[in-house]
């Protein structure tokens, strides 16, 4: 499996290298319900074929097939002032902190930013712990697949409003953009 993941990172960053303002080496390597003191998603299939260091190895490979790209860990529900995103966000940050120290090559932290408008947590708190956080590191921070959720009470069976992808509502897609059709922006996860 090993051999299996350096060589799709160097199938893939080798054909985009120099294109791509970035990458998303990493998506979600944390899962606190997974009950690990460090906090990592033991349940990841990469993590059960190759241990921690699959995260490592991912990052030294991207760094070797595309040089001058930004190479992004990236994660989601770190943005909120509660005590479950507060545990996520804490192991976020030590596992940036070990890569660091390690000197794996990270360029940026990427926050995913599913942002509620109806919500009984702040997020001023935590977002400026996370880019103090990065920043203490010489990371950037990039804000990925942000999304906006008008939340309104479930009648019938029609699902709660929501806009997303920067799309006008009510006709906003619950998938994003449609075949053929891309984000804005450049960049692109190896898994």
């Amino acid at each position: 499996m090993l051999r299996s993941l350096v060589d799709h990172i160097h199938t893939v960053g080798g054909r985009y290298k120099g294109k791509i303002h970035s990458w998303d080496v990493v998506n979600e390597a944390i899962w606190i319900p997974d009950g690990r003191p460090d906090g990592l998603r033991s349940s990841s299939p990469w993590f059960q074929m190759l241990g921690p260091g699959y995260i490592d190895l991912a990052f030294r490979t991207a760094r070797q097939a595309d040089p001058t790209a930004l190479l992004t860990y990236n994660d989601y529900s770190i943005e909120y002032d509660n005590d479950h995103e507060g545990k996520k966000r804490a192991a976020v940050l030590t596992l940036l902190r070990q890569m660091k120290a390690d000197k794996v090559p990270l360029d940026a932290l990427g926050i995913q930013s599913h942002l509620h408008a109806i919500s009984n947590s702040g997020f001023d708190r935590s977002i400026r712990e996370l880019i103090d956080g990065a920043k203490t590191l010489g990371l950037c921070v990039l804000f990925r697949e942000n999304r906006l959720q008008f939340v309104a009470r479930r009648t019938g069976n029609h699902p709660p409003s929501s806009i997303e992808h920067g799309e006008p509502w009510p006709s906003a897609s619950r998938r994003g953009p449609g075949p053929g059709r891309r984000r804005p922006g450049r960049r692109r996860r190896f898994s």
